[in-house]
């Protein structure tokens, strides 16, 4: 669940040169729902769990190409040094990144009360909106654990998609509060994984 530096610049200089360009959700969503026509080669970049790499390592490599990717963020951890930063968030999403949620603390969100679920999904939300002053409209699931509780409250929260783990391309057909997501690694191969 990882890319090296020098493998992530290498991928992200592929897609760049092979057309590819790059999209948030709310142009993924409306594309998948057939509400707009998108670009030939449409691509969603996403982050998950505020490494400060993300910020120091993938930002300017993004910048580099002319990309943006959408940032999947656990607000507890906002005030640790360890991870991104407020700082680090607002320039990320003054320069064109997708700021999104992945919840409060991280937790499986199909074994928390309805109470507690609620929280993690409408707080987080909250927490980023005033953040970046852009609204948050999607969702990665921790751990993709998720059932048709989660995607209701998640609906309720006023999410618009949310995210799991499942290599392969997203379809009209998929559910938006179920999208899937192709993990990477420093063996994938963009010419195989790609249209």
């Amino acid at each position: 669940m990882s890319v090296s530096p020098s493998i992530f610049n290498t991928q992200m200089k592929w897609i760049s040169e092979h057309g590819y360009t790059t999209i948030d959700l709310d142009t993924a969503a409306e594309i998948l729902q057939g509400k707009r026509a998108g670009p030939v080669k449409p691509i969603v970049i996403t982050f998950d769990d505020n490494n400060r790499s993300q910020y120091e390592l993938a930002f300017p490599v993004l910048k580099t190409y002319g990309l943006s990717a959408t940032f999947y963020l656990v607000t507890n951890r906002l005030k640790n040094t360890s991870f991104l930063t407020e700082d680090d968030v607002r320039e990320m999403s003054a320069a064109g990144m997708s700021i999104q949620s992945h919840t409060i603390t991280h937790s499986t969100m199909t074994a928390l009360s309805l109470a507690k679920l609620d929280a993690e999904l409408r707080e987080s939300k909250a927490t980023l909106e005033a953040l970046t002053g852009k609204p948050v409209l999607h969702l990665c699931y921790p751990s993709t654990a998720q059932n048709a509780t989660v995607r209701e409250h998640a609906k309720r929260a006023g999410y618009t998609t949310a995210t799991i783990m499942d290599p392969r391309r997203a379809t009209s057909k998929d559910d938006l509060y179920k999208l899937p997501r192709i993990m990477m690694t420093d063996d994938s191969n963009l010419q195989k994984l790609l249209p």
